[in-house]
């Protein structure tokens, strides 16, 4: 009884996603090129209207057409949404099918985007826009908890100072926890951080709330010189390599015993944690 009664709430939430006042994608003159920025946390979108299959002429209809790609975008860019990695496990897809969040929060969400550009083409026979779907601002969607939880305690023993942030290589290659064969970490909104004996050094349930909410849970870099990186984590980071990957969509990172000491026996070095002072370099 519990399997079809997700079954119906998972159609049922698809069902609600894709209403659109009668109109359904492959009606729609608009096509759109989608990519995801971890490194300024956006989803990008560029989308192209055929104004003669859509029926505006220019100049007067210019503005009729903008405003018609504005209704459809947020159907055109659902899948795009949906598919977002959430953790080490689920997409934003399957947090709707296990009743993670409410439908209705995501659909909120689709009218939240940012215009970047509009503008015609040279030939008059396209308009063309630019928009942005924050990241962090879904990552928001999902923060319950009003206190950070606090770091483990240990009675182990390794040197250590304060510093000023946490930054984390991963970027190429690493075996795959309890698996034979080895990846690359793939970004989610919210990562999480274990040391060899597999204790949570960071989850979003660590981070002060309001932090996460205005900058998430880390940063993302694919430049180890990225100037963004010295930003969040100051001048003295930490420097972390990557021990392992972890999970299903291998979003997780393993870190050595000893590293993650260096962090949990100091109080200022636990209030990085809390403070989302942390960057994860990633890529090939």
């Amino acid at each position: 009884m519990k399997y079809y009664m997700k079954r119906l709430a998972a159609t049922c939430i698809l069902l609600f996603l894709v209403s659109n006042a009668g109109i359904t994608a492959p009606d729609i003159p608009i096509t759109i090129k989608t990519s995801i920025d971890w490194n300024t946390q956006k989803i990008i979108v560029q989308a192209r209207l055929n104004m003669q299959r859509a029926g505006f002429k220019i100049p007067a209809g210019r503005t009729d057409a903008e405003l018609y790609m504005k209704t459809q975008l947020p159907l055109l860019c659902r899948d795009t949404v949906l598919s977002v990695a959430f953790d080490s496990y689920r997409t934003i897809l399957d947090t709707l099918n296990d009743q993670t969040i409410r439908a209705a929060d995501i659909e909120a969400y689709m009218s939240s985007w940012t215009q970047v550009a509009s503008s015609l083409s040279t030939d008059l026979t396209y308009l063309n826009m630019e928009i942005t779907y924050d990241l962090i601002k879904l990552a928001s969607l999902y923060i319950k908890h009003t206190k950070a939880l606090d770091l483990p305690v240990t009675l182990d023993y390794e040197p250590t100072r304060n510093y000023s942030g946490i930054l984390i290589y991963a970027k190429g290659y690493y075996p795959v926890q309890g698996e034979f064969e080895t990846g690359k970490l793939e970004p989610s909104l919210f990562p999480r951080i274990y040391d060899e004996s597999m204790q949570l050094i960071l989850e979003r349930n660590y981070v002060n709330p309001e932090i996460l909410r205005n900058s998430g849970i880390c940063g993302w870099a694919q430049d180890i010189n990225s100037p963004d990186i010295v930003l969040r984590t100051g001048q003295d980071p930490l420097r972390i390599l990557a021990y392992k990957v972890f999970g299903t969509k291998r979003s997780d990172i393993i870190i050595t015993k000893q590293d993650a000491l260096k962090i949990l026996l100091n109080e200022n070095n636990r209030k990085l944690i809390e403070n989302g002072k942390v960057v994860i370099v990633y890529g090939k």
